[in-house]
């Protein structure tokens, strides 16, 4: 999967644009995946500025379906508690 194809999966789940950035903007409170040359980058920017969990993958494909599990497992705990 790439970074469109998450982007696409995820507006189908319903799954809030502000819970992530998938172009590297650094937004609070988000997980965010960024390209860094040939790498990515995914973590979770809190809102005192901290990069917490990051991992670094070396292809888009296996950052994208890391991103799309960490949503769906917020997605499962927030219909759990809700």
């Amino acid at each position: 999967m790439n970074k469109e194809e998450l982007k696409q999966k995820l507006v189908e789940l319903n799954i809030k644009s502000e819970f992530y950035s998938l172009d590297g903007e650094s937004l609070p409170d988000r997980i965010v995946m960024s390209q860094n040359y040939d790498k990515w980058d995914v973590f979770y920017f809190d809102e005192r500025g901290n990069r917490d969990g990051e991992k670094i993958f070396s292809s888009e494909s296996v950052a994208c379906n890391y991103v799309y599990d960490l949503l769906m497992r917020q997605k499962e705990i927030e219909k759990k508690y809700n």
